[in-house]
């Protein structure tokens, strides 16, 4: 059986992928109609990952007994100013995410 408290961390994981996957989603679409279909593909790719990653952690929670919950997801920003800008804006993001990671591993 899983800990109550584990469980509420990887639901909050859950919610932090499943937001960095619409976010990527989000910056390929405005990359792809401004003409930078690599980028967009490369985004596009990042977003498949984030969702992988989210559906381990729903699979870690109900393989153990858990109940894993899928939470609203804030809507990501449709709108960059440059291509540049797209790719800096999700540094942080994932830094942040990186950081919870390790914090709740105990890493």
């Amino acid at each position: 059986m899983l800990k109550k408290n584990i469980e509420d961390i990887c639901n909050r994981q859950i919610e932090r992928e499943g937001y960095s996957s619409n976010l990527y989603i989000a910056m390929a679409s405005w990359a792809e109609i401004n003409g930078y279909s690599g980028v967009a593909a490369w985004l596009y790719v990042q977003s498949d990952e984030e969702r992988i990653h989210m559906l381990k952690f729903i699979k870690y929670i109900n393989e153990r007994g858990g109940k894993a919950v899928m939470p609203a997801l804030k809507k990501p920003s449709a709108e960059y100013k440059s291509v540049v800008l797209t790719k800096l804006w999700r540094l942080p993001w994932m830094k942040k995410t990186l950081i919870r990671i390790i914090f709740y591993n105990g890493l």
